[in-house]
């Protein structure tokens, strides 16, 4: 029964992904996957039940990002902004659909160079999407 529950979290995961990925493309949004997911991409593996994103929002801030969000499906954690008041400014912690999806904007230099230079398009089954390099995981 285990197996299985955790087979369910990955397939939903990945699918999940797939919408997320459409909607930042739909919206002209700079994006690439981090964290434990992109790790799969590159054979390694990690457990998570999230997932991570960074998104440059050319112009616009971390409020234009969340009332875009919003307007498309995805519920914002303001009691997590409130007990990660530095994290909070440059990432959003949402849930789509039952999963928890945050959204990081670039903090530094290194994370501009890994948007800009570094994002590799990776195949999810028919789909590809921008995911993070190795050596920036």
């Amino acid at each position: 029964m285990q197996k299985s529950k955790k087979l369910f979290t990955h397939v939903k995961l990945l699918s999940i992904t797939d919408e997320v990925t459409a909607f930042l493309e739909r919206k002209k949004l700079d994006y690439m996957l981090i964290g434990a997911l992109a790790c799969s991409y590159w054979k390694y593996t990690r457990a998570t039940l999230d997932l991570d994103f960074m998104v440059q929002i050319v112009g616009k801030e971390l409020k234009d990002l969340k009332k875009l969000v919003c307007q498309n499906g995805f519920e914002i954690n303001e009691s997590w902004a409130k007990a990660n008041p530095l994290i909070s400014r440059v990432c959003l912690r949402t849930k789509y659909k039952g999963v928890v999806v945050d959204f990081l904007m670039p903090y530094d230099d290194h994370d501009l160079q890994a948007m800009t230079r570094r994002k590799r398009r990776k195949s999810s089954d028919e789909k590809k999407i921008w995911v993070t390099s190795p050596e920036d995981l």
